[in-house]
Parts: structure tokens; C-alpha cells; sequence
């Protein structure tokens, strides 16, 4: 990348900052479009659920097994003392097999001499059961142990399956990241305008997508502020070309995990007290598979239907179609998805405008303010 582009690269990071939008390092050409990458990060995800959830069944085999070889291996010495002993009463039998003959030959009835040789049948009997047990044992011993062998390369080969689903679903996550981005940069002057015009018409009401009735209200230089946490501060205040080229840590399970549990938290924060509260997990959940800021759904939610409060068809807490949802996470996961197929990463000029076209300016402000409001409504 020459000097110049790259300048102007950390121009549109430095600017979207400033509206709030979550920060990785930039990586990849704009070449997918959003819908490109939303299959994409759909199918990572997909994909790597598919293995954390084989990874987890193998798990609890693993421990089954590793458990019956526990088990084995704590009564294999007792048996093998048993089998011994079976195996040398047996040898000593067929030594005295002579005297045996004479023993029973020596009853003085029928019935004495059935006793006798069923005595000596349950003897021998009992000896090779003993060493039947060993066999057997030693013969499981082997089957376990291989079992868990081929277990745990499977479930190795899993987990490293997971790990490249992961890694690539965080590239195509941060290609749609980088793109909102410069469309971001690019709409500048538009998104300006629109701010700009909701300040000079606070208060007054427009009609959302819904149909219902709401008030106008602007993005504020507050909001920016306490909207930001220090890391993204330092990155405002960090040279351009440092932003352009810091590297982003490789993705795992627990950054995914602490991911979730961060933006939950902070939309739970936002949805407290509203029909939505309880819901942040599937918000940011939904956010992290389909590759799409955590914030703008429930930000939509709260513009379009005061976070479910208002509703024209069943969960439907976005003015999405004419939908009707069975339950909220349904609602929530579909609405999420829709929104990184149809209009892209981040809430931009243009989504505004597909969104909500007779009052777009109005839309813009509203939904802009609402994110600001979940960055910065809890101290994480």
C-alpha cells in the first residue's frame, strides 16, 4: 500500500471512530461484497460450531472411557492374583487326577458320587472363569485404550478444525469491518448532513419503519466520548500509519467467548427495564456468526418498537417486513442475519436510506445515538 492510501485509510478509521464503530487492524481489499461476506462468516461460524459441538461429544467419551480404564486398571491386579491362584489349583487337579478317580469312586452311594463330581465341576469351573475374567479384562483393557487413542486424535482434529473455521470467519468478520469502514469514510459528508439535521429538528417526531411515531434526537459529542473506551482512545490518538498496521490477536474459543459475554452484558445494560432485557447473549451471539456490529440490532429494536414494546406483528421489534417471529431469540437470530446480507456490517448512510427512505436522515440520527448509548451504557 503506498503512503498516500494509507493515510487515507487512517483517516476513515480515525472518522469512524469517532461514530463509535469497533475497531480491528485492517487486512484485506474490499473485494466480497456484503452479502459475500456474510455467507462466508455464516459459514465459519456454522462450521465451527459444528466441530465445537463434536469436540464436546468426543469429550464426554473421552471421559467414559478414561474412566472404564480407571476402572480396569484397579482391579487388574486383584485378578490377575486371582487367575494365578485358579491356574495353579487347575495344574494341581490334573496331578492328581488319579487320586481324584479314586475319590470318587470311593462314595459309598449314587448320590454321593454326583455330589462329588459336581463339587470338583464347580471347582474347575470357578478356575476358568477367573482366567476367562482376566482375558476378558485385559481384552477391554486393549479396546479402551485404543479407543481413547483414536478419540483423542479426533477430537484434536477437531479442535484444530474449529480453530481454522474460527480464523476464517475473523478474516472475512474484519474484511466487512474494513469495508464499513471505508464506505463509512466515503459517506462522511452525508452522515454529516444527516446529524446535522436532526439537531436542527430535536424533538420533533418522524415515522419509522414500524409506523410508529418517534422523537428526532442527534448523536452528541458525549456520546463519542463516554462511548469510547481507552482502548479505542488510544487508537484515536495513536500516529495513522500505527493504527493502520497494529495486528489483531488470533482468534480462539475464549476471545469468541469473552467477545460475547462483553457485548451481552453491555446490550443487557441498554435493555434493561424494555421486552428485550435478558437477550443480550443472542444479540451478541447472532452479532459474532453473521459477522455484524453487536450494536446495531438492538439499536433498531429500541428506535423501531422501544425494544419490543411496540410491536405490529409478533417479535417483531424492527419494522422487518411483515414478519412474524414464535419467540425472541428466533426474532433476534433472524434479524441479525438480515441485516448482514442485506445491508452490511455497520449502520451506514446507504443502509439508512434502504432502511427507512421517506425519513432516512431521521432514521440515521436515531439509530447512530441509540449505538452510542450501548457503547457507553456499562463500564466494561
Amino acid at each position: 500500500m503506498q503512503k498516500p492510501a494509507r493515510k487515507l485509510l487512517a483517516l476513515g478509521i480515525a472518522a469512524s471512530l469517532a461514530y463509535g464503530t469497533l475497531l480491528a487492524a485492517p487486512t484485506i481489499a474490499f473485494a466480497a461484497t456484503d452479502a459475500e461476506l456474510a455467507a462466508e462468516i455464516e459459514r465459519c461460524s456454522l462450521e465451527f460450531a459444528d466441530a465445537q459441538e463434536k469436540v464436546d461429544g468426543l469429550m464426554v467419551q473421552i471421559e467414559e472411557n478414561e474412566g472404564r480404564l480407571a476402572e480396569i486398571e484397579a482391579v487388574l491386579p486383584a485378578q490377575r492374583e486371582r487367575t494365578f491362584n485358579s491356574v495353579r489349583t487347575l495344574y494341581k487337579f490334573h496331578q492328581s487326577g488319579g487320586d481324584l478317580i479314586d475319590l470318587v469312586l470311593s462314595a459309598d452311594d449314587f448320590n454321593q458320587f454326583l455330589t462329588m463330581v459336581q463339587y470338583l465341576d464347580i471347582i474347575q469351573t470357578h478356575n476358568y472363569e477367573e482366567i476367562d475374567r482376566l482375558v476378558q479384562l485385559q481384552d477391554e483393557l486393549s479396546i479402551v485404550s485404543a479407543t481413547l487413542d483414536a478419540q483423542r486424535q479426533e477430537a484434536e482434529s477437531e479442535r484444530d478444525r474449529a480453530a481454522e473455521a474460527l480464523a476464517e470467519a475473523e478474516a472475512a468478520r474484519e474484511e466487512a469491518r474494513q469495508a464499513a469502514l471505508a464506505r463509512a469514510f466515503a459517506e462522511a459528508q452525508q452522515r454529516q448532513a444527516a446529524v446535522e439535521e436532526a439537531r436542527a429538528h430535536e424533538g420533533e417526531t418522524f415515522t419509522t419503519a414500524s409506523g410508529n411515531e418517534v422523537q428526532v434526537q442527534a448523536p452528541t459529542s458525549d456520546d463519542v466520548t463516554n462511548g469510547a473506551s481507552s482502548q479505542e482512545q488510544q487508537q484515536q490518538e495513536a500516529p495513522a500509519e500505527q493504527v493502520v498496521e497494529s495486528a489483531p490477536a488470533a482468534p480462539t474459543v475464549d476471545s469468541r467467548e469473552q467477545y460475547i459475554s462483553t457485548w451481552a452484558a453491555r446490550i443487557d445494560a441498554f435493555n434493561a427495564g424494555w421486552p428485550l432485557a435478558g437477550y443480550g447473549r443472542t444479540f451478541a451471539e447472532a452479532a459474532y456468526d453473521y459477522g455484524v456490529d453487536p450494536r446495531w440490532s438492538p439499536a433498531i429494536a429500541r428506535m423501531e418498537s422501544s425494544s419490543g414494546t411496540y410491536c405490529f406483528a409478533s417479535h417483531n421489534a424492527w419494522g422487518w417486513g411483515d414478519v412474524d417471529w414464535p419467540d425472541w431469540d428466533t426474532a433476534i437470530r433472524s434479524h441479525v442475519r438480515g441485516l448482514a446480507a442485506g445491508y452490511g456490517y455497520t449502520l451506514t448512510w446507504d443502509a439508512a436510506q434502504t432502511y427507512c427512505p421517506p425519513n432516512a436522515s431521521y432514521w440515521y440520527s436515531a439509530v447512530s445515538s441509540c449505538m452510542y448509548q450501548i457503547w457507553g451504557s456499562d463500564s466494561l
